[in-house]
């Protein structure tokens, strides 16, 4: 890891690291959720070739003269060479501006590989997102697994699709966890065979996504609850990953 970029932060949360029934339904519904089973999956890689397109050729936008890696934009930052729209620094980490995403470096809990993190706002962006409780991190530290819960009728899910996925990134890659997408009741087929799991329903460690007017970070013993709605959610989502990686207290 480069001189003057920071790992995950002394102190912060050491969390390390997803239908078999059969139930009758009509072939038109079948039909209907294997496409768009498949639109996700086509939009997925539609997504995932143009973040890597981006990442290839989109770095001298920036900056003069030739750059070949995303390092190189860190260390312009850290020179202080970006521009304010394209750079930024936040208590010690790296922080540049790609195809409209933010994008810092952190490490792996035992310091051994970095991680190139996306985010939609940087931490000044989500600063007035409130974080209140505490948390039993015994719970979390020991957990291999944790529970991602959330409505399956809830109003906006392609939001909460996005903060989910963030936080399985952070899991999977940061912490070697692992992500068990959970659902809060049983009320469509796609919940049919997954765990139904809410905050008070176990003891294990939980995640729980809750769709409200108002955004914020609960830490509730075993479960950390995430709230908003539409893109709200998402900064909300945020705030918790920057002090799960340490970026912020």
């Amino acid at each position: 890891m480069k001189e003057g970029r920071k790992g995950i932060g002394e102190g912060s949360l050491q969390v390390e690291g997803n239908p078999s029934g059969e139930p009758v339904v009509e072939a038109e519904e079948v039909v209907s959720e294997s496409k768009i089973r498949s639109d996700f999956i086509m939009i997925a890689v539609v997504i995932a070739i143009v973040v890597t397109l981006g990442l290839l050729f989109g770095f001298n936008r920036f900056s003069d003269g030739p750059l070949e890696t995303i390092d190189d934009l860190h260390d312009l930052n850290q020179q202080g060479k970006l521009k304010k729209e394209a750079g930024d620094i936040y208590n010690g980490f790296s922080f540049v501006f790609l195809d409209g995403l933010w994008y810092t470096q952190v490490a792996s809990k035992d310091g051994s590989a970095l991680f190139d993190v996306p985010f939609h706002n940087l931490p000044t962006h989500v600063k007035d997102v409130s974080v209140s409780g505490d948390l039993n991190s015994t719970i979390f530290d020991a957990a291999s697994e944790i529970y991602v819960t959330f409505d399956p009728l809830g109003s906006e899910l392609q939001y909460v699709a996005l903060a989910v996925g963030k936080f399985d990134q952070t899991l999977l890659k940061a912490y070697g966890k692992t992500p068990k997408a959970s659902c809060n009741r049983n009320e469509t087929t796609a919940c049919v065979d997954r765990p139904i799991v809410t905050c008070n329903s176990t003891s294990n460690a939980v995640m729980s996504i809750e769709e409200t007017d108002s955004t914020g970070v609960v830490y509730d013993d075993n479960c950390i609850i995430v709230r908003g709605r539409g893109p709200a959610l998402v900064r909300s989502m945020e705030r918790l990953l920057y002090s799960l990686y340490g970026i912020m207290s």
